[in-house]
């Protein structure tokens, strides 16, 4: 519903709310079970690390993580919230060509800072999650339960 203006009729469909295409609350929700479960398979997060170089994956999530001060600024401005749900669907979609691109976990050890910008995009998330009133969930079988239950409750 976020994406949305505040001047748009709006028809509720209930089948594209749950869908898993791009742009709608399982999406966000299943690209935050993807992060979490990355996080768990490492012990620490690294704090210090030399970059030497970075990739067009990593600059676009890095610029996008970013803007989130001027998106909260524009919110402010105008008190509408679709500047939310656009700097959301921007930094989801970044996130999600960072992780099908680039190698994190094979290569943690090489290039550390790829899990700080996993960190970073969650951290992000958490605090897009918190204004919006989302409950992030922790797997995604609690994604593929709630739908689950969407589908028997429709029979």
């Amino acid at each position: 519903m976020l994406k949305y203006d505040r001047n748009t009729a709006i028809l509720f469909d209930i089948d594209k709310m749950l869908s898993l295409e791009e742009g709608n609350a399982i999406y966000f929700l299943y690209t935050y079970a993807r992060i979490k479960s990355l996080l768990n398979k490492v012990d620490k997060i690294p704090e210090e690390y030399e970059i030497k170089e970075l990739n067009k994956y990593e600059e676009k999530l890095i610029i996008n993580i970013f803007k989130f001060k001027d998106v909260i600024y524009d919110i402010e401005k105008s008190l509408e919230l679709i500047h939310l749900y656009k700097y959301l669907i921007d930094l989801v979609r970044s996130f999600n060509e960072f992780y099908q691109n680039v190698p994190i976990l094979n290569y943690k050890d090489k290039y550390p800072h790829r899990l700080f910008l996993v960190y970073l995009t969650k951290e992000m998330l958490d605090k897009i999650f918190y204004i919006l009133k989302i409950e992030p969930v922790e797997k995604y079988l609690k994604i593929k339960y709630i739908l689950s239950m969407y589908v028997n409750d429709k029979d």
